[in-house]
């Protein structure tokens, strides 16, 4: 799945906020849930995080993939507690 895939399926303006940091990765959730199949869900979403990115505590996903690289895209199901991951990559160093 590339950027633009996950924009279509998410949503270029879906706010995020944030949730927690744990070393070099930030998570974030979606403020409102969305309709899916008859069921609410929220996009889950972390990204890298590298020495001296500020960091915000919401942003739209446009807004984090002009800075951060995304680590894994989740559907988390209010009617459930498993996770659904929809796509994850690896780290690339921009050096």
């Amino acid at each position: 799945m590339n950027k633009k895939e996950i924009i279509e399926l998410v949503g270029k303006d879906t706010v995020f906020e944030f949730q927690y940091m744990v070393d070099s990765l930030m998570e974030y959730k979606t403020v409102i849930p969305q309709l899916r199949d008859g069921y609410y869900i929220h996009y889950k979403v972390s990204l890298f995080h590298e020495t001296l990115q500020p960091i915000f505590r919401s942003d739209t996903l446009t807004g984090f993939l002009i800075a951060f690289q995304i680590f894994e895209l989740a559907e988390i199901h209010d009617n459930t507690t498993i996770d659904k991951v929809i796509h994850t990559e690896q780290y690339v160093s921009k050096n």
